[in-house]
Order: structure tokens, then sequence, then C-alpha cells
């Protein structure tokens, strides 16, 4: 009797003052670790959980690379390439004309979420990377005159910003087992904006360890791709909790 009085006692001492900590943390990679120079232990006869509180960077998300293209002007072809950015579809064209130094147009036809090319002077070749954004069609000469894309446009490359850690475990991502912690749209602000989600409240998460000495993060895209944010700080914080 009096052994299971004192495991009652003990485990009552252990639910009235239940453990509960945070992790912060800050880098400036996509995929990156949080390691504990001393390991955190936790009590293996327990269960406890994870929650993200919030995070935050800037909207530092290129959807245009150094991406290439040919032109020729008088029958001299040349190879250039975009500068690396966060562009719209004008945007595109007056960075190939300032590039050409020619008369190129880049229209969005909404209507048919396609994309109009108006050129005087000169003709053009688009790589696969950048034909792909526009919806034409790569390595094909487009000449001066009025060209609309055969494909629809792709210029919102990032959709989905998902953030994964290592340690959690039960969670699905199109039915098949992940570690994704928070998912969110990467559209919420413009670009080079500052970029904020706080969890209210946050959803917490079973916990696959219970000795922690690190914890792996990664941020990926709707493709499970390491999204770029080209440097900028990321924060977050984390909560760990008994259940």
């Amino acid at each position: 009797m009096d052994n299971l009085s004192d495991a009652l006692k003990n485990l009552d001492n252990k639910l009235s003052s239940k453990f509960s900590t945070t992790i912060k943390a800050n880098s400036t990679t996509s995929d990156f670790n949080i390691r504990f120079p001393i390991p955190l232990v936790l009590d293996s006869t327990l269960n406890y959980e994870l929650g993200l509180l919030w995070f935050s960077t800037y909207n530092a998300i290129y959807n245009i690379g150094a991406y290439k293209f040919e032109y020729s002007v008088d029958g001299k072809d040349t190879e250039s390439m975009l500068t690396p950015g966060a562009y719209e579809i004008p945007e595109i064209g007056i960075e190939l004309k300032s590039l050409t130094g020619k008369d190129i147009v880049l229209e969005p036809k909404i209507s048919l979420h396609k994309c109009i090319l108006k050129m005087k002077g000169v003709s053009i070749k688009f790589s696969k990377e950048l034909a792909d954004v526009l919806g034409f069609t790569a390595n094909k000469p487009y000449s001066a005159g009025t060209h609309l894309g055969e494909r629809l446009v792709n210029i919102n490359n990032v959709s989905d910003i998902n953030i994964e850690c290592d340690l959690i475990q039960g969670c699905y991502n199109n039915g098949v087992s992940s570690n994704l912690l928070y998912s969110f749209p990467s559209n919420t602000v413009p670009s080079g904006y500052k970029l904020t989600e706080r969890m209210n409240p946050a959803i917490y998460i079973p916990i696959n360890r219970k000795q922690i000495s690190n914890i792996h993060i990664r941020i990926v895209d709707q493709n499970d791709k390491i999204i770029n944010f080209n440097g900028e700080n990321i924060s977050m914080y984390l909560h760990l909790r008994q259940v």
C-alpha cells in the first residue's frame, strides 16, 4: 500500500507541475540545426509535444534566377541572362529591354493566364527556365512582332512555405507520413516585406524522442525544395511542453 501511495504521490507531483520550455532559433539558411551543448533529457514515462509559436523573416524569395536567353539583332546572335530577383511579368520585359537595347514588352493576358510578347527590331529565344515561367516554348526563335505564349504563365514558383522538424511525428503531407510542423501560403505579404506568422492558438504535435541534443529544421516549398530567402535572417519560437 505504501508503494502504491508513493507512486500516486510521485505521479501527482509530475502532473501538477508539468514541464514546459521554449526554444528560440535563428538562421540565414532554410536547412539548419538547433544544437544543445547539454542534451535536454525528458522523463521517459511521460509524453511531450512541440508547437510553433511564431515564424518571421523577410519575403526575399526570388521567382527568377540567372535565366539565360538569346537574342538576335541584324543577324548577330548574343547570349545574355536576367539578374536574379522577384519579378512580375512586365518587369521581366523591362529587364529584357534593358539588356538588349531593343523595344521589348511583356504583358499578362489575364483572361487566358498567358503572356503576350511584343518586340521591334529583335528576335529572341528563351532558355527552358525562362520559357517555363513565361509560358513560351524553350529555344524557339520568336521574331519581331506580337506573340501569345503557348502555355500558362508560372510566375509564382513557391506557393507554400512548409516548416519541417525532425523532433515531431504523426503528421501527414498528401497522405504520406511527414514531420511537417506548420504550413502557410507564401503570398501573405509582397516581396521585400516582413513576413511574420503567429500561431494563435499553436498546433501541438507529439515528439519522437526523450533525449534532445539536436533539432533539424527544413523550410521547403510545395515540391519539397529548400526555399532560398537570400540570406535574410529567419527566426522562430518553439514551445515544448509535457502533455
